[in-house]
């Protein structure tokens, strides 16, 4: 039995816990509460640096929020209105974001909390594409099924993003015949555009990040990591998702393989932090649904953070 090569249940397996994604109010309505908390818009004007310099091509109007430029304020629109309308530009508001799902087996797993891996892993990507959605953004999804890899056009829109949700959980749980490491290659070989890169993956995945593939993505583009959180693979009612089994209570309790696995996983987390510092990558580990919402705030949070700094 080997480290992040095999994932496992905590807990007693449950029933299917699907997201409905035919209505995203609860998403929506936990998002403008959580951006309510820090600022009113964290993707206008802040996710920007895959564009260099500012187009000077006019878009649109927007109301001001903290961190504008007061210089893009339009005082006409402003006083008519009687609200502080801001001018935005094409680069200032579209953006190409790639989100890239790792995807097999291992998803059919749980986390530490006891939630399934594979939906925190589709409600964090619902999150970030209402969010880029509702940036008025291009998005799509790459993904491994068990034929190949599967991905669409850059769109925006509702029932793109309704579209790509249903696909993504029809297909995370099924055998992938594609690794993390070669769908984020087909992304650096065949998806030329400068865009956002959004890595939605788990501890194995991290496990095998090859560093020269991200070298090359980040030199063109921005990427953001979520690490869908694992269960331990000692302790109580620990299922091996590969073997179809629990494992025997004289192996999964053992104290000293417990403590010996935490120290694996602490120093596999701090290398794989110092190598996304490295190429600045930033990355927030999400351990359920409800906690989901909050930690996507926290990675456009430090997202930005990065750009500005």
């Amino acid at each position: 039995m080997q480290l992040f090569e095999t994932a496992y249940f905590a807990k007693q397996k449950k029933g299917d816990k699907r997201v409905n994604y035919d209505e995203l109010s609860k998403i929506q309505t936990s998002i403008y509460l959580a951006a309510g908390r820090k600022t009113q818009n964290l993707l206008d004007g802040d996710y920007t640096s895959v564009y260099k310099g500012r187009s000077m091509e006019f878009d649109d109007l927007r109301e001001y929020v903290v961190g504008d430029n007061i210089r893009d304020i339009d005082w006409k629109s402003s006083s008519r209105t009687g609200r502080i309308l801001v001018r935005r530009n094409i680069a200032q508001k579209k953006h190409n974001v790639l989100f890239i799902l790792d995807s097999g087996k291992k998803m059919r797993a749980d986390t530490s909390t006891g939630d399934a891996k594979s939906d925190v892993a589709v409600t964090a990507l619902g999150v970030l594409g209402f969010i880029v959605n509702r940036h008025g953004d291009d998005f799509t999804c790459l993904m491994g099924t068990e034929e190949s890899i599967s991905y669409n056009f850059f769109r925006t829109g509702k029932n793109h993003l309704q579209n790509m949700l249903s696909e993504a959980e029809k297909e995370i749980v099924k055998d992938s015949r594609n690794s993390l490491n070669q769908l984020l290659s087909f992304t650096n070989n065949h998806i030329r555009r400068n865009k956002i890169i959004v890595i939605i993956t788990d501890i194995d995945g991290l496990s095998t990040l090859d560093e020269d593939i991200l070298k090359e993505l980040t030199a063109v583009n921005d990427i953001l990591l979520v690490n869908v959180d694992d269960a331990y693979l000692f302790g109580d009612d620990v299922f091996d998702v590969d073997s179809g089994r629990y494992e025997p209570d004289m192996v999964a309790r053992q104290k000293r393989l417990r403590d010996a696995e935490k120290d694996a996983r602490k120093k596999l987390i701090e290398k794989t932090e110092e190598i996304l510092r490295r190429y600045k990558i930033t990355f927030v580990t999400v351990r359920s649904d409800e906690e989901a919402v909050d930690k996507i705030m926290e990675l456009l949070e430090k997202h930005r953070y990065e750009i500005i700094r």
